[in-house]
């Protein structure tokens, strides 16, 4: 079961994420899925007290993309707060399939509008991560001498016994044999969740290196905590290019 979230913008400048329990209590929905899709949230948002002037969501039906209706004044903060909730709240069916991927395969671009998921597969994979390694795998081509058809950037499913459900490896690096985890944003929570499944996937693919992927540079303690690891931080550069932060090594 993948669970929606729910922020609530209040007049007072108060944004709140309820617990399921809570939202349903507020909002008087006995569903634990609470508001999925923007039709449902401008219901709502109509029904409530004039108190709430905006609501921000993610569920399985924007796949796990933050969408809002209403007022948000400060609608980054509130979407990073939704995003971080909703991948607390359904952390592993981010990176769970239901199949074997029968090998490495290349990765390819989830487009807008399409289904986010990577191509003959059962696997989720946000906008924003797929678009990253997307641009990342561009930049090694143009800028590191990988060959277009030769060097893509591959992925794999793994488990780890019979009975266990199929792992995603977002990407794999057989050029310098390094499993590459992508995320859709710097904040903690996200990198120390990569930073888990690399270590996790390491146990179950041969490799030489671990990287985690990011769109922007992590808080130094992060990065200091991936190199004790042995875990090279990657970042996207305001140019567009890529850097491997300070402390940070990958051959």
């Amino acid at each position: 079961m993948v669970y929606a979230v729910v922020g609530l913008q209040g007049t007072d400048g108060t944004f709140q994420i309820p617990s399921q329990r809570k939202l349903g209590e507020a909002l008087g929905v006995k569903s634990p899925y609470g508001i999925r899709n923007r039709r449902e949230a401008e219901y709502w948002l109509s029904q409530l007290s004039h108190d709430i002037v905006g609501i921000v969501y993610a569920s399985s039906e924007t796949n796990g993309l933050v969408e809002h209706v209403g007022e948000v004044p400060d609608l980054a903060a509130a979407t990073a707060a939704v995003e971080e909730q909703y991948l607390l709240r359904n952390q592993d069916a981010e990176s769970v399939t239901t199949e074997d991927s029968g090998g490495f395969v290349p990765i390819t671009p989830v487009r807008p509008g399409e289904s986010t998921r990577l191509a003959t597969t059962a696997m989720p994979v946000t906008q924003r991560e797929s678009d990253l390694l997307m641009e990342y795998q561009d930049y090694l081509m143009r800028y590191k001498g990988y060959d277009e058809e030769e060097d893509k950037l591959k992925w794999k499913s793994v488990h780890h016994c019979d009975g266990d459900p199929w792992l995603r490896i977002d990407a794999f690096d057989e050029k310098t044999g390094c499993l590459i985890e992508a995320k859709s944003s710097s904040h903690r929570t996200y990198v120390l969740h990569a930073i888990a499944q690399l270590l996790d996937y390491g146990r179950l693919v041969e490799h030489k290196q671990k990287m985690v992927l990011l769109p922007e540079e992590p808080a130094p303690d992060l990065i200091d905590l991936a190199g004790s690891l042995s875990i090279a931080i990657c970042y996207k550069r305001a140019d567009g290019t890529f850097d491997i932060a300070s402390g940070s090594r990958i051959q």
